[in-house]
């Protein structure tokens, strides 16, 4: 009887992180289809500014259409094309196959849709004095001590987005994805994601560390302010275009308390705003960005699988190990 639970709530996790993918990849096919239409509008604009340019062009055209007939020349053909339009057309028909094996009754573009968000994130620590630092800083916390967690204006939040920002804080779910899936290895070798941050920090509690991991979360809504980590949720538009901006305050090389900002919640679905919630939470528990543009933890999220891998549970045990350098390097 347990086990058909267990079971169940497996199969309940795996189909929506399969409607997050899907979401996700609309998202990155509106993207592209948006930066082709500018590509090709500056190419149009540069035609017009030089009437040599658009014979150019014409001739061009009419020699792609002559090689495209002809199979034994393909060299020209990568030689009439520029490079960026090759990247942007087959990174379209790869989401376009991607999408349609994962439900083919989807339509992948939608004209009628707005421009897509870009997920961007700032991370800013600083002392009391205000001076930046540009390192990794841990909480120091006694072992099994809460972490507080108050969430402000989450009345404006849908029901869904409300138990999407409780799951990446609480869960301790997690899923088995093929390495070759997300580029991390060879087929047939699998690594662990975890789906919350709960999850995740008890995975790497299993390691011992310098100072203690916090493993145990508390989640508030309290007007005034308290907690150890403050997630404010806003429908303005920042300024910069971030989509998520985390602040921590340190005091004698420790977290003393962070704030996370969460911009333009009503334009978000609730799997997009549980990506950008669990990449903030990350930094609200120390972690910097990553290098790694495939990573939940890169400045601009870009992954397809948006969850805690083992490489960001592996960059906590050495952060709380002691190791505050600037960046984490993943073995895969």
């Amino acid at each position: 009887m347990f086990e058909h639970k267990y079971d169940d709530d497996y199969v309940t996790n795996l189909m929506s992180i399969e409607k997050e993918q899907i979401q996700l990849l609309k998202r990155k096919a509106q993207s592209l289809k948006s930066e082709l239409d500018k590509t090709n509008l500056l190419i149009d604009n540069s035609s017009q500014k030089n009437p040599h340019f658009d014979d150019f062009t014409k001739t061009s055209k009419i020699e792609n259409i002559n090689i495209l007939k002809s199979s034994s020349d393909k060299n020209n053909l990568i030689l009439n094309i520029s490079k960026k339009h090759i990247l942007f057309l087959s990174s379209v028909i790869l989401l376009v196959l991607s999408v349609n094996f994962i439900d083919g009754q989807y339509t992948l573009i939608n004209p009628e849709l707005n421009e897509p968000t870009l997920m961007k994130s700032k991370f800013v620590i600083e002392n009391l004095r205000g001076d930046t630092i540009d390192t990794m800083k841990s909480w120091r916390l006694l072992s099994g001590e809460l972490l507080n967690v108050n969430i402000l204006n989450d009345d404006i939040l849908t029901i869904e987005q409300q138990g999407a920002v409780n799951k990446v804080i609480m869960s301790t779910d997690s899923i088995q994805l093929d390495d070759f899936m997300v580029n991390r290895g060879f087929q047939g070798s699998e690594s662990t994601y975890y789906l919350g941050w709960a999850g995740a920090m008890s995975a790497a509690k299993q390691t011992e560390t310098i100072y203690s991991i916090p493993t145990d979360f508390t989640i508030n809504h309290s007007s005034n302010g308290e907690g150890n980590i403050v997630i404010t949720f806003s429908t303005m538009m920042d300024t910069d275009g971030f989509s998520g901006y985390t602040r921590s305050v340190l005091d004698n090389g420790e977290i003393l308390k962070s704030y996370i900002t969460i911009y333009n919640v009503d334009e978000l679905e609730a799997s997009e705003l549980a990506t950008i919630v669990r990449h903030e939470f990350g930094h609200a528990l120390g972690l910097g960005h990553s290098t790694d543009p495939e990573d939940l933890m890169a400045p601009v999220i870009l992954t397809d699988f948006p969850y805690i891998s083992e490489c960001n549970v592996d960059a906590m045990v050495s952060l709380y190990d002691g190791n505050e350098s600037s960046q984490a390097v993943c073995e895969k």
